[in-house]
């Protein structure tokens, strides 16, 4: 905490990063309250994947993660600095949700989110962040210390080396990366999702617990209506906020756009 403060006294703006678990799942409110104080810049908030030294039974549920996601939307509206998330690509859902939720109840009270929305695909996070939906491989690539070419360091398949191989031709043209970048070739429910140009779930979560990088977002509670269904969109987590989490894409945009 001291170097915060050293770093803040001399003008650097400082970033805190906390990664959520069944640890500190309890918790959140109380570090946003710690670094409320202060006066960091912005909070950005990992969600567990089981890769390396993160382990499968230390990461939250499913309905908790929904749970946090609504919880991190409320604390937008009243921490002082930005908060962004990491292996959450369905808060970017969670977050539409309680816009329009929001939106429909009447103007919002005590502040808004550091979000906005600049129409369907487009998805903006404020801070100047990438407006679509980034995920493994999809506006993001890593590199190992070995020079691997990686989608993710959460997702650690090598598809080339900086030391032999283009890093320009490698995310093209990978065939594993051009896939991750397709979400209508997702398995399951990710490949039908109303949401998955903005959310398409966590590549690297999906393959740490499936071995599948194209398998569904496992640890996601919405169910979006299958192609030919008459029945509509629902969600699993029955907790606070319940309501907005239900509604389909199609609910979102006519409630954002004034049509509805």
């Amino acid at each position: 905490m001291n170097s915060i403060r050293y770093a803040r006294e001399i003008g650097l703006e400082v970033q805190v990063n906390t990664t959520v678990t069944q640890f500190n799942q309890e918790k959140i409110r109380d570090i946003a309250d710690i670094l409320a104080a202060e006066d960091i810049a912005l909070w950005s908030v990992f969600f567990l994947v089981p890769v390396g030294r993160g382990l499968h039974h230390h990461m939250v549920t499913p309905q908790k993660h929904e749970e946090i996601f609504h919880e991190l939307y409320d604390l937008g509206r009243e921490m002082p600095f930005d908060i962004k998330t990491t292996a959450a690509q369905h808060f970017r859902r969670v977050t539409m949700q309680r816009l329009a939720l929001d939106r429909s109840q009447g103007p919002l009270q005590n502040g808004s989110v550091h979000t906005s929305f600049s129409g369907a695909p487009g998805f903006s996070a404020g801070g100047g962040r990438a407006s679509k939906g980034v995920n493994d491989g999809r506006g993001f690539v890593f590199i190992s210390h070995f020079g691997e070419i990686m989608p993710s360091g959460f997702l650690p398949v090598s598809e080339g080396n900086v030391r032999t191989d283009s890093l320009v031709d490698v995310y093209r043209n990978s065939s594993l990366f051009r896939s991750l970048r397709q979400p209508d070739g997702y398995a399951g429910k990710c490949g039908y999702c109303d949401y998955r140009d903005i959310c398409g779930g966590a590549r690297s979560r999906a393959c740490a617990v499936s071995g599948n990088c194209l398998a569904s977002e496992p640890f996601c509670t919405y169910q979006p209506r299958r192609p030919g269904s008459d029945r509509h969109a629902s969600n699993t987590y029955r907790g606070r906020h319940a309501e907005a989490g239900a509604l389909s894409r199609d609910e979102v945009t006519a409630i954002l756009s004034g049509k509805n």
